[in-house]
């Protein structure tokens, strides 16, 4: 099957989940738009400050465990990687919780858009 065919079948299989119509709005005026709607910054701070979080340890761990505990730097990939498990399974445990919460529906639509 060629890569044209494989699409052509992924696009009638999700004939549903088309792209959206191209929209003439600039960009700076969507911005804005999400920037006054209330109910994205806070999901958008939240998903900020985690991944601000996520850059802090990885830029602070080698001077911490290194210079304040004494790891041999030879050593630091197997403390830094041993977060590899503890993560992925706060990532599970974040799943299986979120699938038993019941959120709003949906998104509000765009603004200019028809819901």
């Amino acid at each position: 099957m060629s890569h044209a065919t494989a699409q052509q079948a992924v696009l009638q299989r999700d004939a549903g989940m088309v792209a959206p119509p191209h929209r003439d709005d600039h960009p700076l005026r969507t911005y804005r738009a999400l920037l006054h709607d209330r109910s994205y910054l806070p999901q958008a701070a939240t998903a900020a400050l985690t991944q601000a979080s996520l850059f802090a340890y990885i830029i602070a761990a080698p001077s911490v465990l290194i210079g304040l505990y004494g790891v041999r730097p030879e050593h630091f990939g197997f403390y830094f990687g041993a977060n590899a498990p503890g993560l992925i399974a706060a990532a599970r445990l974040n799943h299986a919780l979120l699938g038993s919460m019941q959120f709003w529906p949906t998104w509000p639509a765009a603004p200019g858009r028809d819901g």
